[in-house]
């Protein structure tokens, strides 16, 4: 069942008219998918994205997990129209009840397809979505490494850069695509995972196997939290700047495919590592940093 929160509406300006209409789709499970909105949300504030979030669709309801409680609660506060279409809800058929994905997306692609707008944004989407939700609008996803990086969640990125010995990561915003982690970069990061912030802690993990590592220490093995914490502090920048290349008009997006603004093809992306470097060395130090 679709459930809803629709605040009362809003006069917008022409400006704000004109600018990027965004679809928001996500799970809302955790602190990522609550920064990802608040980022977006402080930039199309400031005026530094010229942009709007014309609704936030999550795919959990009110009651399900604290994190989605959360984020819902985020969506709400910002005076977002916030929806809910909840997955679970769509399999208490049980295992044998196979047919329930394809139900729950084409109700999904119903109320994508009643509300146009420019871009949808996965953000923290823990669903496999239809190809017709993919194609019903360019639609933008968050991988967490680099082009030609590993694929999967973002703890299995880790783990596998871990494993790799990898000197090096980041993180690339994409086109959506039936393949998963496959679709051609929009814009990217890379960032170093070796020196002195991580020399020492490429140490302890000597003599380990990774099987062996995620068994006992999880998610709290040092070498993966800094790994982690290091892409966390890009992956909302990275998501704003590739709005706001598309917003401004310097990338455009044709038959899935990524072009600049003048229409040459632009197989890799937009390197946008310059300006993130620069943006979180503007950032404020904590008192003891």
């Amino acid at each position: 069942m679709l459930t809803s929160m629709i605040p009362a509406p809003r006069l917008q300006d022409a400006a704000a008219r004109r600018s990027l209409r965004l679809g928001w789709l996500t799970t809302g499970r955790g602190p990522g998918s609550r920064a990802l909105l608040a980022a977006a949300h402080r930039a199309i504030t400031e005026g530094s994205l010229p942009a709007t979030i014309d609704y936030v669709m999550c795919t959990r309801t009110r009651g399900e997990t604290e994190g989605s409680d959360l984020f819902l609660t985020q969506a709400e506060g910002y005076g977002l129209p916030t929806f809910s279409l909840s997955a679970r809800a769509y399999r208490r058929g049980g295992s044998e009840d196979v047919e329930w994905r394809e139900r729950y997306n084409a109700d999904l692609l119903a109320f994508i397809r009643s509300r146009p707008v420019d871009v949808l944004v996965f953000a923290g989407l823990l669903l496999i979505v239809g190809e017709d939700i993919i194609n019903a609008a360019p639609a933008l996803n968050l991988h967490p490494a680099a082009p030609g990086g590993p694929a999967g969640t973002w703890q299995d990125v880790i783990w596998t850069l871990i494993r790799q010995g990898a000197s090096e990561t980041g993180v690339t915003i994409q086109l959506a695509t039936a393949e998963a982690d496959q679709g051609p970069a929009v814009a990217f990061c890379r960032f170093p995972i070796r020196g002195p912030a991580f020399d020492e802690l490429w140490r302890e993990a000597q003599g380990h196997s990774v099987d062996a590592l995620r068994r006992d220490h999880g998610e709290a093995f040092p070498l993966f939290a800094r790994i982690r914490e290091e892409g966390l502090r890009r992956e909302a920048l990275a998501l704003v700047i590739a709005l706001r290349q598309i917003a401004d008009g310097r990338v455009a997006i044709h038959d899935g495919a990524v072009r600049s603004g003048a229409g040459a093809p632009l197989p890799e992306g937009v390197d946008i590592t310059v300006e993130i470097e620069e943006a979180l060395a503007a950032r404020p130090q904590p008192p003891d940093s």
